[in-house]
């Protein structure tokens, strides 16, 4: 029989919720049945590793069902492995890993779709943790379809049994209703290690008049470092304007560089002023025409603008109006309103 303890999210906390940072993986999944059974635990290591680790539990457990269909520790099993990938699944959403996300839903639609009756039985048992997973389920529309208003009545189920990892989004729940609610939930996120929660509290002491630079310079690290491409994002801009952290520009640079790289568009526009001005890097306007086509497709606004702007000087790009036109539109339209004055200069050029 396979044994060990389960090992959900790294992060969490599955304990009283006055204890937010209390250890998580020692806690052993409760079986529908009378007799537990639980599964190995999965590496502490990165997402892809439990993924992979997931991958080949749920394949060695498909072919027990399929040899003994009415072994019902095998399907227990299953179900107690769809309660850790929903949690990683969690965790791949927060940490900006859209590819390692997608490869654990498809695990869940072709591995362990038939899990969600035990899922419910785990969660009537007192597995807060089961609930969570049914939540998380309903949220994506993952064997189902999407409820986000049954996903939060179990996210709000998950919480009153004491899984700590409906924090955040069970804020996104309440955020409507009860701002004061909403605030301690995504505190308690926080702690417990949600990066997204962070970057969200970190951005807001950012914002702050006046801005609470340590508050900053303490959530902003914590999101970068759990892998969130936008807070790479925000922590390299922190880093080059010396902003709650020593001035950097090589460390700025090198995050902006890992953000790109993840997907932030803010990244690659800010790389593109880089290149532009040679602050750090070399100077390139062509290099920096491209990073700022590529967030301007993606629709960043800002990248759009100084898309617009290229055009308009023929500036690492041949010169073209229409298409400066095209660009500074679409800036104008988001808000840029430095885009009206080039607009109105190019109405003085001839065609």
């Amino acid at each position: 029989m396979l044994c060990a303890a389960i090992a959900f999210l790294p992060a969490a906390a599955h304990a009283a919720k006055k204890k937010p940072k209390a250890a998580p993986a020692k806690q052993k999944v409760a079986a529908p049945a009378a007799t537990k059974v639980e599964l190995p635990a999965p590496p502490e290591a990165g997402l892809a590793e439990r993924l992979a680790w997931a991958d080949k539990q749920a394949d060695e457990l498909r072919t027990t069902v399929a040899n003994a269909p009415k072994d019902e520790q095998a399907r227990t099993l299953l179900a107690a492995l769809a309660l850790v990938v929903a949690g990683d699944l969690e965790r791949a959403l927060s940490a900006g890993d859209a590819n390692t996300a997608a490869g654990l839903r498809t695990l869940v639609e072709k591995k362990l779709h038939d899990t969600r009756w035990r899922l419910g039985v785990m969660g009537r048992d007192g597995n807060g943790g089961a609930y969570f997973a049914l939540g998380v389920l309903a949220l994506h529309g993952i064997l189902g379809p999407k409820d986000e208003a049954i996903a939060c009545q179990l996210f709000s189920s998950a919480w009153d049994k004491g899984f700590l990892d409906s924090a955040f989004r069970l804020s996104n729940c309440v955020a409507d209703k009860d701002p004061a609610r909403t605030e301690s939930l995504l505190r308690s996120a926080s702690d417990s290690g949600h990066a997204t929660a962070s970057e969200i509290l970190g951005r807001r002491c950012l914002e702050a008049k006046p801005a609470d630079l340590k508050c900053a310079a303490n959530l902003i690290p914590a999101a970068a470092d759990a892998g969130r491409p936008t807070a790479k994002s925000l922590l390299g801009w922190m880093y080059m304007q010396g902003i709650g952290v020593p001035a950097d520009t090589a460390r700025g640079v090198a995050l902006y560089l890992e953000a790109a790289k993840g997907g932030a568009l803010s990244a690659k526009n800010n790389l593109g002023e880089l290149h532009e001005t040679g602050r750090g890097v070399q100077l390139d306007a062509g290099k920096a025409f491209e990073y700022y086509r590529e967030a301007a497709e993606a629709g960043f606004a800002p990248a759009q603008f100084n898309v617009g702007r290229l055009y308009a000087a023929g500036v690492g790009t041949p010169k073209d109006f229409d298409k400066a036109r095209t660009w500074l539109n679409a800036a104008l339209q988001a808000g840029i309103q430095p885009a009206r004055k080039i607009l109105d200069w190019l109405d003085t050029q001839p065609r």
